[in-house]
């Protein structure tokens, strides 16, 4: 019966399930099919009644020429020789045919398919990760799959595992569900498209930090990480929190959250799923836990701190356009002040200036009766340091800003520029075009992230250092 359903698929995607379980029922029961090479001899007056007139003939027209290539009587079948109507079959000759497509149960979290063998409908976010492997593997395939393919994809995986994947609503199965996998996989593959163009982000295949490792092959670790999730959710909605649980709550369920963030998900969705996850205690926590050691924020504050006077000691004499200019105003705000702040806090102008980058990429600053809504009208969806007040060292309000809906506040500049940092960190987020390579300078002299090596001349070398930042490196070394 499923080898007969898969034929009628393969043909006529489209069809309502109930259509093709009858005529799979008709052809084994009544007529006797029990192979595939009997369906050649499968004739109109065999389904009538069954399926309408023009989807039989389609049906026997495919069954005729891939009886026909199988015995070696159409060995080249040209378009010329193909009926008009075998235009919409499915061939297997067709390298970017999705309808030959297996699906890869081992790429699959073991959790999602200890599941499907207990007939249990797995957790929504083990679903998503299925999805988000199942998009991936068929865009290698081909870039432009129409929904008729995933539909026949999504039935391949219900009709295995029909109790883990139909619909259901009030205690009642609604439908087989198929249709609804298939609705998500569309929409994923939309997300992934649009991904690979939005600001601020990287495509999938291009950088993923702290991707779980597949150690357990039952659900109990997964409901368990699943329980102290929601236990998170609903903690979050009080008034006063408990810190320390909270903490311990986070660190259980790290997996599930690189789990969550590996799959691109929107920050503001994400920040429905793991709303700690943007406070700055547990943001910190999880960058620590990313680096692999428990200091790393205050690592990068103290760099900076330290070591902020000394770009401007490097870089006050150098022969850029706007450098002299730059240090001079630098200059005259800490006589102004009479501190020597400036020098250590205006390093980011410094590194911009030097490579000719955007400043306001980076951070900007704000009249403190400016609204909000004003300020999410000109900064990018990129996390960016926002200052209220009139200047650095006047800074009434720091904030950092993620895609211009979510705010994190800060202490003070070093705290908002760490804090902006381990964003682009913890999210997968790729620095803005108009300030990488003073991101990547942070990131290797301040913050000790990745090696010198220089890039290659090679376009798709993006991991490699820019020739600029390898260069003023040096001098500091």
């Amino acid at each position: 019966m499923d080898m007969l359903e898969r034929e009628i698929l393969k043909v006529l995607p489209s069809l309502p399930n109930e259509a093709v379980k009858a005529a799979a029922k008709v052809l084994c029961d009544d007529v006797g099919v029990d192979e595939v090479s009997d369906l050649c001899v499968v004739v109109e007056d065999d389904l009538k009644g069954v399926l309408k007139p023009a989807k039989i003939r389609l049906l026997l027209n495919a069954w005729k020429v891939e009886s026909e290539k199988s015995s070696g009587m159409l060995e080249d079948v040209s378009p010329a020789s193909t009926p008009s109507t075998s235009m919409d079959i499915p061939s297997s000759s067709t390298p970017k045919s999705l309808f030959q497509f297996k699906v890869p149960w081992e790429k699959f979290p073991p959790e999602l398919l200890v599941c499907c063998k207990n007939k249990l409908k797995p957790p929504p976010l083990l679903r998503k990760e299925m999805v988000r492997i199942l998009v991936e593997d068929v865009d290698k395939i081909n870039r432009k799959p129409s929904k008729k393919e995933f539909d026949y994809i999504a039935r391949a995986i219900t009709d295995k595992y029909p109790e883990a994947f139909q619909d259901a609503f009030g205690g009642q199965v609604i439908g087989s569900g198929h249709k609804s996998l298939c609705d998500q996989m569309v929409n994923r593959r939309e997300y992934f498209r649009r991904s690979r163009r939005r600001l601020g982000y990287e495509t999938p295949r291009k950088r993923k930090f702290g991707s779980p490792e597949k150690k357990s092959t039952s659900t109990d670790h997964t409901d368990d990480m699943v329980k102290n999730q929601d236990w998170l959710k609903e903690h979050f909605k009080l008034q006063h929190h408990n810190a320390t649980e909270v903490l311990i709550k986070m660190a259980s369920t790290f997996d599930l959250q690189r789990l969550t963030i590996n799959s691109f998900m929107m920050i503001t969705d994400l920040r429905l799923e793991w709303p700690f996850l943007f406070e700055k205690l547990y943001l910190y926590e999880h960058y620590a836990r990313l680096q692999g050691r428990g200091d790393s924020t205050q690592f990068l504050r103290s760099s900076m701190e330290n070591n902020g006077i000394e770009i401007y000691r490097k870089l006050k004499t150098s022969n850029y356009s706007g450098m002299n200019n730059l240090a001079a105003s630098i200059k005259v705000e800490c006589e102004k002040h009479q501190s020597k702040a400036p020098k250590t806090l205006r390093f980011l102008d410094l590194l911009a200036c030097y490579f000719k980058e955007e400043l306001s990429s980076i951070y900007q600053i704000f009249d403190e009766d400016v609204t909000d809504e004003r300020i999410c009208e000109v900064v990018q969806p990129t996390p960016t340091v926002i200052i209220r007040g009139t200047s650095l060292i006047n800074a009434s309000k720091l904030h950092v800003i993620l895609e211009k809906s979510v705010y994190i506040e800060c202490a003070d500049f070093f705290d908002a520029v760490t804090c902006a940092f381990g964003s682009y960190y913890v999210f997968n987020m790729q620095y803005p075009k108009e300030a990488k390579k003073t991101y990547e300078f942070v990131q290797r002299y301040f913050a000790g992230i990745g090696d010198n090596a220089p890039r290659s001349k090679k376009k798709t070398d993006e991991n490699r250092l820019h020739p600029k930042v390898q260069a003023l490196l040096e001098k500091f070394q």
